[in-house]
């Protein structure tokens, strides 16, 4: 198992020959970066896409993940901004922009500068889904992981 600070939910880049029929994901979490693949089933039907504009509300609070990692949104002059932090080494942030159904931010290590990946989340029942991809994946996790508000 390879760990990460962050945890996440993300598509792996092989051949379906490789891994056979089905989603395949990989799980990133702790310290050390070790990826376990897992058989994802498809995602959960969607109850609410994504926000209107006059719904953002809604995203603004804090968040945990059913792995745990917890995470804020808030509103900013630019727009609803995301930050989890793992101080000293890690605070990431980002700002969503719409695309679709979902909201997608470039997230960015605010430590390093480096680009640390995307993330897009959206309204899904009593919570968010969310879904993370590396700087190099081509493709998000079909899955991805749903949240729920720790509070506002």
């Amino acid at each position: 198992r390879v760990r990460s600070t962050v945890h996440a939910w993300i598509a792996l880049p092989c051949s379906p020959a490789s891994m056979g029929a089905g989603n395949s994901c990989c799980r990133i979490d702790g310290e050390d970066g070790a990826q376990e693949v897992v058989a994802m089933p498809q995602p959960p039907e969607v109850v609410d896409s994504c926000c209107e504009d006059s719904d953002e509300a809604y995203f603004i609070g804090e968040w945990i993940t059913d792995l745990g990692a917890k995470y804020e949104i808030s509103k900013s002059k630019d727009g609803l901004t995301y930050l989890e932090e793992h101080l000293p080494k890690k605070r990431l942030t980002g700002t969503f922009s719409r695309s679709g159904e979902w909201l997608e931010a470039q997230i960015v290590n605010d430590v390093d500068g480096e680009v640390f990946g995307w993330l897009r989340i959206r309204r899904e029942q009593d919570g968010l889904r969310s879904a993370f991809k590396p700087p190099k994946a081509a493709d998000w996790c079909a899955r991805g992981l749903h949240a729920e508000r720790i509070k506002n």
